[in-house]
């Protein structure tokens, strides 16, 4: 699910090279954000692939949109594999919805929704899975803060009608604020956490 300590941290870069196979390539759109990447081999292999990730973005520069293809180094046209949109309320991230490329059609397969606290603290993600034309519940995530810093994310997977917690991240900071360690916690089978 979604993690509210990452973020955009590949700032102005115009390649990474990523320890293994690939060099990672980005463009920049006049908004200063990133507006394609391309994953790109070391290989000459000819079956190796190209990664193309597309990053569209609405006017108080929100990302909106990511389109993934591929392609292998010898064929010159990119295969549209999947697609994210991104629905804002408030500048806060409300709705991703993530598609599939089927038959020359995009198709709706996984739909995760945000709720914030007054704060604007994110303290809930919901999943979907997509059944024919209907969201059916998957899983969800909970957030806990204490003293404006999130302690505590909880992962539940949904099953039978019910929810059933399966993983437990706890954060720990520092004295200057900052997470200095994360406990993670499986509760399948249920752990017994310290208090």
């Amino acid at each position: 699910m979604f993690s509210p300590t990452g973020g955009d941290n590949i700032g102005q870069l115009d390649s990474l090279i990523s320890p293994g196979n690939f060099k990672n390539s980005y463009t920049y759109g006049q908004n200063r954000k990133v507006s394609e990447s391309l994953d790109l081999p070391f290989s000459s292999n000819p079956d190796e692939f190209i990664y193309k990730t597309v990053y569209a973005y609405n006017a108080q520069n929100l990302e909106t949109e990511t389109i993934f293809s591929s392609r292998t180094l010898n064929v010159t046209e990119f295969t549209l594999e999947n697609r994210t949109t991104l629905s804002y309320q408030s500048n806060k991230l409300s709705e991703e919805i993530e598609y599939s490329r089927l038959s020359n059609n995009w198709e709706e397969d996984y739909k995760t929704t945000y709720t914030y606290d007054g704060q604007g603290k994110l303290t809930r993600a919901n999943g979907y899975t997509k059944n024919g034309n209907v969201w059916e519940e998957n899983e969800k995530s909970e957030y806990t803060y204490e003293a404006n810093r999130l302690t505590k994310q909880e992962d539940f997977y949904f099953e039978a009608g019910s929810y059933e917690k399966f993983y437990e991240i706890r954060y720990i900071y520092n004295g200057a604020g900052k997470v200095s360690e994360e406990q993670w916690y499986n509760h399948n089978p249920v752990e017994t956490l310290p208090d």
